[in-house]
């Protein structure tokens, strides 16, 4: 026993000795997070209907707004939802008032009669060019101008309405009746211009001294004309 005791004490002043009891090692307590807590959702309560977001008679306007309730479909309403009359309409604007159209929907720009029904473009001459709208290839021709069979203008340069000899582009006096002389401007020849142009040498000497009858006729017909004098005229009625 006196031993063992001895060699303890050599080791413990060797080695050194502690009085304090050696304590186990204990690994610090890591605490866990809460677990989440899982709560139902919520009920979103509705919105109670809105008037304004409700048309109930499908007329375009809203109940809010709507001061004639229960329109039929179909209907032309004002903005108070209230029916238009539809001798007040035109809706397809061919001016006749839907309430005596008969052919509603006419296209744009077709020519409708008293009941807004399309007219067959053969019956009508818009231009009054005597050529029908629907052989008239030259609509809008001007009042008097010349067309051929197309509707379209005529050159009045290839015309000679009254036959004078002098085309229409150039005559300054048309509608020359017939067998008239005229001149170059298709205006008919007066006898004192005869005795200019034509070089006839016919006086009022020769008219006062001629016993030639065709002479003396034409000097009558001079002083028709106004070309002789009335003291040349009046001897020659003698």
């Amino acid at each position: 026993m006196k031993k063992s005791y001895w060699g303890l004490l050599a080791i413990c002043l060797f080695y050194g000795c502690s009085t304090k009891t050696s304590q186990p090692v204990v690994a610090p307590r890591v605490s866990k997070p809460p677990s989440p807590i899982h709560e139902p959702p919520m009920e979103v309560e509705k919105p109670a209907s809105i008037p304004c977001a409700s048309d109930d008679d499908n007329d375009g306007v809203n109940n809010c707004n709507d001061r004639c309730s229960g329109t039929s479909y179909g209907v032309k309403v004002d903005s108070r939802g209230c029916r238009i009359d539809p001798c007040t309409l035109d809706d397809d604007n061919d001016g006749v008032k839907n309430c005596n159209d008969k052919c509603s929907g006419t296209s744009y720009g077709v020519k409708v009669d008293s009941r807004g029904c399309r007219i067959d473009p053969c019956t009508l001459d818009d231009d009054n060019d005597g050529v029908k709208n629907c052989n008239d290839k030259c609509s809008g021709t001007s009042y008097g101008v010349k067309v051929d069979s197309r509707g379209c203008r005529i050159d009045p340069c290839t015309l000679d309405d009254d036959n004078d000899g002098v085309k229409n582009c150039n005559d300054k006096c048309p509608s020359t009746p017939s067998g008239v002389k005229v001149n170059s401007k298709g205006c008919r020849v007066r006898k004192c211009d005869q005795l200019k142009e034509g070089g006839l040498q016919v006086t009022e000497v020769i008219c006062r001294t001629s016993s030639d009858s065709s002479v003396i006729e034409e000097c009558k017909a001079y002083c028709k004309e106004g070309c002789l004098s009335p003291e040349v005229c009046r001897e020659l009625k003698r």
